[in-house]
């Protein structure tokens, strides 16, 4: 499984918590914590989007198709064009919440959301 990207940064590099409940991996900005903690809910939301958008994928173009129509239903219907002509306003909220998790990681990072090693194709 790949790790989903922005640009060339990955984006499973959150803080972790130590046992003790106190977050690690933060580094002194020396001019007091806001800063820290700015970053560290700008972080958090773009990890929250990419864990929207992604899960939207996995739901709603990968796992829908076998939900809706069963999985010993025809594989010529069971996939997302199917799902499109069956159920079409599924298809549409599904498009809808990853469009929504992929424009909060571009509102943050300033680039467009692409799993593809390289690049992405200009919008």
């Amino acid at each position: 499984m790949g790790t989903a990207r922005t640009g060339s940064a990955p984006l499973r590099h959150l803080p972790r918590e130590s046992p003790s409940g106190r977050r690690q991996g933060r580094r002194s900005t020396g001019g007091g914590g806001h800063t820290d903690a700015l970053s560290d809910k700008l972080r958090r939301l773009l990890h929250f989007g990419q864990t929207l958008q992604s899960h939207a994928l996995h739901f709603f173009h990968l796992s829908s198709p076998d939900l809706l129509f069963g999985f010993g239903s025809d594989l010529a219907k069971r996939n997302i064009v199917g799902v499109l002509e069956a159920y079409p306003e599924i298809a549409v909220k599904g498009v809808k919440l990853r469009k929504y998790g992929q424009e909060v990681i571009r509102m943050i990072t300033g680039k467009r959301f692409c799993m593809a090693p390289a690049p992405c194709p200009a919008a």
